[in-house]
């Protein structure tokens, strides 16, 4: 059969915001629903975590709900995806502590990985917790904690030099390993799904090979042509779930970066304190935040049952953080709108169990997985 029809253009926010939906290919439709996953199931973490399965969550609740005495609310049953989705938490489709030394702050980003946002990420559910034994996300973390020296990254250890070209290659394995393991699928409740409301653009029948659609190159409302060429508005393929997922991440870090260089310009107004400020004047701004920060810190210490000072404090401190995040933003920003496009490289995270690893470069997790 023939390609799917061109998925529409759209902004990296609206990709990373559950907008990946639309780019999956009808094939990709199929194989992810065979393995168990909707196409609404991938965006960033934020998404993942708070619209996908806190929503998921609600309507197991809301039935349950609707099943004790007294109660007069008629709910529809949650569907076998919404229990397992209900048991998943949003996973980092890369470790985040590959990219960042403290997570949440982009300050902490390694100067390989500019751009970075531990809430923009590509995530998708798993099920279970990272200390789960047996769960999908247990697995993935085990996974996640060898990679390095499963991958053959010579000598490696805690904070080392992990190249962008291998974060990439174990990420893959990794993916790939959760999505088609028949045997972790069904012990954690996710189960085959009928493809049903496929991606707009995507056809209404099953292919019966890969869509090799290139994405739509024409300009829409008003936007640069070469939007359309972007990573994000490309169709997502590839010849399994696992390939598809993969395609995902992709797309969805350099809609991240490019978040980051879109928001350069707001970013430095918060860093200076308004439009127009020299480095200077951003940098006295900031000093002078922190100055106020320590200075209400200090009299909540010396206060410590001024509920009212102690709020101050905290807000004092907000600024602060903000406006010094801000300022790494709009760096990182600069960055990559001046043209930076990797190596991405990463670093060995500091879970990495080095003392563990074996003389054939492999270690605990991943033949679990």
């Amino acid at each position: 059969m023939g390609s799917a029809p061109t998925p529409p253009v759209q902004t990296p926010v609206t990709f990373l915001q559950g907008g990946a939906a639309d780019m999956f290919s009808a094939w990709c439709v199929e194989k992810l629903s065979a393995a168990g996953y909707s196409p609404k199931d991938f965006g960033s973490y934020l998404y993942v975590r708070h619209k996908v399965i806190k929503d998921a969550k609600n309507r197991v609740k809301d039935y349950e709900a609707s099943l004790q005495p007294g109660s007069h609310r008629t709910v529809d049953p949650p569907s076998d995806h919404d229990k397992w989705l209900a048991s998943c938490q949003s996973g980092h489709l890369t470790q985040n502590a590959v990219y960042q030394t403290e997570r949440g702050n982009p300050c902490s980003n390694l100067k390989t990985a500019p751009g970075h946002h531990d809430g923009l990420f590509p995530c998708m559910p798993l099920a279970g917790n990272a200390h789960q034994d047996g769960g999908e996300h247990q697995l993935n973390t085990a996974h996640e904690r060898v990679s390095a020296a499963a991958g053959g990254v010579p000598d490696a250890t805690p904070g080392s030099r992990y190249p962008a070209d291998q974060i990439e290659e174990d990420s893959d394995d990794r993916a790939n390993k959760v999505a088609h393991n028949e045997e972790l699928a069904r012990r954690n409740g996710r189960n085959p799904l009928t493809p049903q409301g496929r991606a707009e653009g995507g056809s209404s029948g099953a292919t019966s090979t890969p869509s090799r659609s290139t994405g739509n190159s024409g300009n829409v409302s008003g936007q640069d042509a070469s939007e359309a060429n972007k990573p994000w508005n490309k169709e997502l393929t590839g010849e399994t779930a696992g390939d598809c997922i993969n395609a995902f991440r992709d797309a969805g870090e350099a809609a991240m970066r490019e978040l980051c260089a879109r928001a350069r310009h707001r970013n430095r107004r918060i860093a200076d304190g308004g439009k127009g400020k020299t480095p200077a004047q951003g940098q006295a701004h900031r000093a002078r935040l922190n100055k106020a920060a320590a200075d209400a810190e200090q009299e909540a210490k010396d206060n410590p049952n001024d509920k009212a000072k102690q709020e101050v404090a905290t807000r004092a401190r907000a600024r602060a953080t903000a406006a010094e995040r801000a300022n790494c933003k709009a760096n990182q920003g600069d960055e990559l709108a001046n043209g930076y496009n990797g190596p991405f490289d990463g670093q060995v995270p500091q879970n990495y169990p080095s003392s563990t690893r074996s003389s054939n470069g492999t270690g605990p997790g991943l033949t679990e997985v």
